[in-house]
């Protein structure tokens, strides 16, 4: 840490992170601005979360950044001030602005990287496409304000932004910046001058390494960075004033409780200080590497917790030491007990709101219906709902996807809707919610729905199934044939969807996360979209299975239940068997038989163990020699050539040492059904 940039790096990259999470919050606050135009609190979210990304860019240099949302606060204050409402043709151009921001992000991000301009005391620059953007961006402002109200201000030129800049960061018009000096209480002032104790701390921490950070991480999009007078009339107005920016800074700093100099340490009252602290859940910003690390630390010592159950048993059985092994398991049961609250509280780390996904789908349901000419409306639930940051990451472009699939072929246009007996507005509902240890996430419409007969057809003249197959097959699993590769009923390519791809991919990534995706549709009544999804990718549980002297894992999240099938209750058809479960006919097969390891039923047994595994909506039976044991397990990915194998997902450690591997019970299905 001998390198002065270090702390300047760090705070320059979690003020990056802060920014883009800003960014978010700002593009779903617009759309909801469109709606409540006059929502004056909705309007102040969206200044105070402006003035975040404002004060801190103002501060490190990042000219770029600085003059996009100096502008942008600029023409929503010119907004308010002129009292327009805002229709779709400012939303449009906020939203274009967003982009604008998004690219400037980018931009800095890349120079943080080392793949841009990065000057260690001098500005960042915005990047091209985020200047062509923004040019464009102004230029519609002007525009719409000029028509609305000839002669009104639209954004702040350039040289005010640069002003503004140089006054926020304590330096002069030419952009320069005490960051350069690596200052850990330069970066404090500057903090304290947005009337903001909590963010001052936080700035002093990322420049000078002290760890009494406060506020609350859960509340960062929420623009609690801004306070006091900035919340209220933003940067600019805070410094109006003060003619000079050494008076207006001491101005401001002698409201706070650390005298002027704004340094925590120096506070009148020591005794104040430490009570306000108090008041406030401490926080502080992990690497997800020193997470990952710490899970993979916990997931060893879960191996090593279920070797002492193992050793119990040995001291018992094959040593005859009943009160060794009592002892032993005493020692278990203790270690078992502090590694599952040190999971848990890892686990609890990890875990993410949904929101950070859910925020992105209002502005597509937008951009659908604008490019379609529909009429539709988005309700989101369970924004709150928490999950593993890891797949969070990667459940959003399937999401994505599906909610494209659902505005563009799902909802129907205002007439057609009419004539159906429909409200003109089509209504897409988004849903997230925890249940049985496992997260649903689920994407209704109200719109024409599925017709089982035209999938039914479109997939037997493409000769993706056979046409005898197709008479077999239930409605549940028609509709499902959708997920089938490269298969589509859209009439046409449009710019949203309707490429013949995309289903199949979507099914694939969520099978990949360790989830399930089920359609249940009905023609003219709608569809709904069910995805099934692990809290946790890290630590799964699954059920010890015996095959031909071979230990095999199944994932309990896939087992439905564990049941003995009668030999004559076991039918065979074309080549594949069936059996009679609980008034249905499932689909049933050797497991030994699907890893060739030997032939079926080799000893002729009366009754057979059967592991029912659900996928896709059917259920499909598994048989095997011998259910064992149900236990945690950690994952371990195979690599190389093993990476490849069917129905095989991955190894891992028992207690014993005896490595075992876990099968994909979906692809147990795909092997069973293609012979």
């Amino acid at each position: 840490m001998n390198d002065p940039m270090v702390p300047e790096r760090v705070l320059r990259e979690m003020l990056l992170k802060e920014w883009t999470e800003c960014a978010g919050g700002l593009e779903s606050r617009i759309l909801r601005l469109e709606v409540n135009s006059r929502d004056g609190e909705l309007m102040e979210e969206i200044l105070e979360t402006i003035c975040r990304v404002k004060r801190g860019s103002a501060y490190i240099g990042a000219t770029g950044v600085t003059k996009i949302v100096h502008e942008l606060e600029s023409a929503l204050r010119t907004m308010g001030d002129l009292g327009i409402r805002a229709d779709a043709e400012l939303i449009d151009l906020l939203l274009l602005a967003v982009e604008a921001l998004g690219d400037g992000l980018r931009a800095f991000g890349d120079a943080l990287a080392g793949r841009g301009p990065l000057a260690a005391d001098g500005p960042f620059a915005p990047g091209t496409d985020a200047e062509a953007k923004w040019s464009e961006v102004a230029c519609g402002l002007r525009a719409y304000f000029d028509r609305a109200h000839p002669g009104a201000p639209a954004a702040g030129g350039g040289a005010d932004a640069a002003g503004g800049a140089a006054e926020m960061a304590g330096g002069t018009a030419d952009g320069t910046d005490a960051v350069a000096a690596g200052d850990a209480d330069a970066a404090n002032e500057n903090a304290v001058a947005a009337d903001d104790a909590d963010a001052a701390n936080e700035n002093a921490v990322a420049a000078g390494g002290k760890a009494n950070v406060t506020g609350d991480a859960g509340e960062a999009d929420a623009g609690g960075g801004a306070g006091g007078a900035d919340a209220a009339g933003g940067p600019d107005r805070a410094e109006s004033g003060e003619s000079g920016n050494g008076r207006g800074q001491t101005a401001i700093l002698a409201r706070l409780p650390g005298g002027t100099d704004g340094r925590p340490g120096t506070a009148a009252d020591p005794a104040l200080n430490a009570a306000q602290l108090s008041h406030h859940p401490q926080s502080i910003r992990v690497s997800q590497d020193k997470l990952d690390k710490m899970m993979n630390m916990i997931s060893e010592l879960l191996i090593a917790k279920n070797a002492f159950m193992h050793l119990s048993a040995r001291l018992n059985v094959e040593y005859d030491l009943p009160e060794l092994s009592k002892e032993v398991k005493d020692i278990g049961f203790s270690v078992n007990r502090i590694t599952d609250e040190l999971q848990n509280a890892i686990m609890s780390i990890r875990m993410v709101e949904i929101r950070t996904v859910f925020q992105k789908m209002p502005r597509i349901v937008r951009d659908v219906a604008h490019l379609t000419g529909k009429k539709m409306e988005l309700a989101m639930a369970g924004e709150t709902t928490e999950i593993d940051k890891t797949i969070v990451e990667q459940i959003s472009d399937p999401l994505v996807h599906l909610i494209r699939n659902a505005a563009d072929h799902g909802i129907e246009d205002a007439e057609e809707r009419l004539r159906k007996g429909k409200s003109e507005t089509g209504r897409i509902e988004l849903r997230a919610y925890n249940k049985d240890k496992h997260v649903y996430i689920e994407i209704e419409d109200d719109g024409k729905g599925i017709d089982p007969e035209a999938l039914k057809r479109k997939a037997v003249e493409r000769g993706l199934i056979a046409p005898d197959q197709a008479e077999r097959m239930s409605g549940s699993q028609l509709v499902n044939l959708i997920f089938l590769p490269g298969f589509s009923t859209a009439g046409r390519i449009t710019e949203v969807s309707g490429r013949g791809v995309g289903m199949d991919i979507v099914k694939s990534n969520i099978e990949k996360l360790g989830g399930t995706v089920f359609i249940d549709s009905e023609v003219d009544r709608g569809t709904k979209v069910v995805i099934r999804l692990p809290l946790t990718l890290a630590i799964s549980r699954g059920l010890i299975v015996n095959v031909a002297r071979e230990s095999y894992i199944i994932p309990i999240e896939y087992i439905s239940e564990t049941v003995k099938i009668g030999r004559r209750d076991i039918h065979r058809f074309d080549g594949k068997f069936f059996a009679r479960h609980k008034g249905s006919v499932i689909g049933v097969e050797w497991l030994a038989k699907l890893f060739l390891l030997g032939d079926r039923d080799p000893d002729g047994k009366d009754e057979f163990h059967a592991v029912i595994i659900s996928g896709g909506g059917e259920k499909f039976g598994i048989i095997v020699d011998k259910l064992l044991s149900e236990q945690e397990f950690v994952i371990k990915a195979l690599h190389g050539r093993l990476a490849g194998i069917p129905g095989i997902s991955g190894s891992t450690l028992l207690g014993d040492g005896q490595v075992v591997l876990i099968v994909n019970p979906l692809d147990l299905i795909r092997l069973a059904k293609n012979g």
